[in-house]
C-alpha cells in the first residue's frame, strides 16, 4: 500500500511538472523566445507529449529557434496527431 501511495504521489508530481514545462514552452513561444520554447518542447516531445510535439513541429516548420527542417516537422506533426 505504501509503495502504491508513493507511486501515486510521484506520478501526480511528474504530471504537474510536465504541465508546467508545457506552459513555460507555450509562453516562451508566444513571447518569441524560441530557443527557450525549443528546449522545453524538445524535452517534452521526447517524453511523448503530443502537444509539445505539435509546437516543436511548428518551430521546425517555420525555422524558429532552430534551422527549418520540414521532414522533421512532418514527423512531429504525425507524432502529435497519433497522440490525440
Amino acid at each position: 500500500m505504501h509503495k502504491f501511495l508513493s507511486l501515486l504521489v510521484l506520478t501526480t508530481f511528474l504530471a504537474g511538472t510536465a504541465e508546467a514545462a508545457l506552459s513555460d514552452g507555450v509562453l516562451a513561444y508566444q513571447y518569441k523566445q524560441y530557443p527557450t520554447a525549443f528546449a522545453e518542447f524538445t524535452y517534452l516531445a521526447e517524453e511523448g507529449n503530443p502537444a509539445a510535439a505539435y509546437y516543436l513541429g511548428k518551430l521546425y516548420q517555420d525555422g524558429l529557434g532552430t534551422p527549418q527542417n520540414l521532414p522533421k516537422a512532418r514527423s512531429l506533426f504525425q507524432a502529435a496527431d497519433s497522440g490525440y
